[in-house]
């Protein structure tokens, strides 16, 4: 059996845009991630943390790493939180993000930008 551990419109506080003036000021930004395990974690039958990823202590990783930073484009920041999130999680699992922003353009709702292993 395998499992998805799906981490749906986790919010992310960002320094993010193409302009000076649009990373000045801190922005939202919507990750949802998506754990593929090619056997189920053992969490399913001890219901013990310790047995699965813990997205609080995830959440907060990414949140400490991205504060600290500033990005121009919506890919190079999803690239950086893959590259965070790859460092937190087994190599035999697969993982995909997707990070979604509200750009500031009118007739455009959303943007958001996909990785995945």
């Amino acid at each position: 059996m395998q499992g998805i551990l799906n981490l749906n419109k986790l919010i992310l506080s960002v320094s993010l845009g193409w302009t000076e003036e649009e990373r000045k000021q801190l922005q939202d930004v919507s990750l949802s991630l998506a754990i593929q395990f090619k056997q189920l974690p053992l969490a399913c039958t001890t219901d013990e943390l310790g047995e699965t990823y813990c997205y609080d202590q995830l959440s907060q990783k990414l949140q400490q790493h991205i504060a600290s930073k500033s990005y121009k484009l919506l890919e190079h920041l999803a690239y950086d939180i893959f590259n965070v999130v790859r460092e937190c999680i087994d190599s035999r699992h697969h993982i995909l993000i997707t990070v979604t922003k509200k750009p500031p353009m009118d007739n455009l709702y959303e943007a958001s930008f996909t990785i995945s292993t």
